[in-house]
């Protein structure tokens, strides 16, 4: 009989096996797959993973480590979605799962601040800028 341990190891090798493509998905694999792991819908965990993954291929291509992304880049990616053929239902979803992880990083200590913490978009699309 497998433990959690083992099952939760086995679930995650599932979860992250196919994208060693991707330089920031690798090496933050151990937080990706905690955080995924933290929903109970499988659905859920290949959504908010599909979106990350999306994420992560954007700030690669921008040579930006994950755990080092300010809220100007989460703006730019935004942007750069906003202006692809990506709706906005799918882009807003994207950056509530971004939002989500830094969460999840900022409760679990490994971050000090959340670059999605000031939750700039009332509605996709539109880009306010703070005042301070």
């Amino acid at each position: 009989m497998l433990s959690e341990l083992e099952i939760i190891t086995s679930e995650s090798s599932e979860l992250i096996e196919s994208d060693s493509t991707l330089p920031n998905f690798v090496k933050h694999r151990e937080h990706i797959t905690s955080w995924a792991l933290s929903y109970t819908s499988k659905n859920t965990q290949q959504a908010y993973l599909n979106d990350l993954k999306i994420f992560c291929a954007f700030l690669d291509e921008a040579g930006v480590d994950l755990l080092q992304v300010r809220r100007t880049h989460l703006d730019v990616f935004s942007r750069v979605h906003e202006k692809t053929t990506d709706s906005n239902a799918s882009v807003a979803r994207r950056l509530a799962a971004i939002s989500a992880f830094y969460r999840f990083l900022l409760l679990d200590e490994v971050i000090e601040k959340s670059p999605a913490d000031y939750e700039a978009y009332s509605k996709v699309g539109t880009h306010p800028h703070p005042t301070n």
